[in-house]
């Protein structure tokens, strides 16, 4: 019982009670940031892309194009652009 009473009334480790208890919040901060990141990168890998396919359609296309030629081609050089990214964010 004495052991319990001089445990409550002790104020030892309370800077380290402080730190771990400050830390969740510290590390909430970090990591919303750290994905609010790369979510900023996926957007700016996918705008990239998508001009890159606008571009190459426009310098590729010919007036005996169907509509179904201009999005394949589209689609080719978009799925290029993505999977170049791709590789290139996961290479390292």
């Amino acid at each position: 019982m004495f052991a319990l009473k001089r445990f409550r009334a002790s104020e030892r480790g309370n800077f380290a009670m402080g730190t771990a208890i400050a830390m969740l919040p510290i590390m909430l901060g970090v990591a919303g940031t750290i994905d609010l990141v790369g979510t900023s990168d996926d957007a700016a890998q996918l705008q990239n892309s998508l001009d890159a396919a606008g571009l190459a359609v426009a310098t590729k296309y010919s007036a005996g194009m169907t509509a179904g030629d201009v999005q394949s081609l589209g689609l080719t050089f978009f799925a290029a652009n993505m999977s170049a990214a791709d590789q290139q964010e996961y290479s390292g």
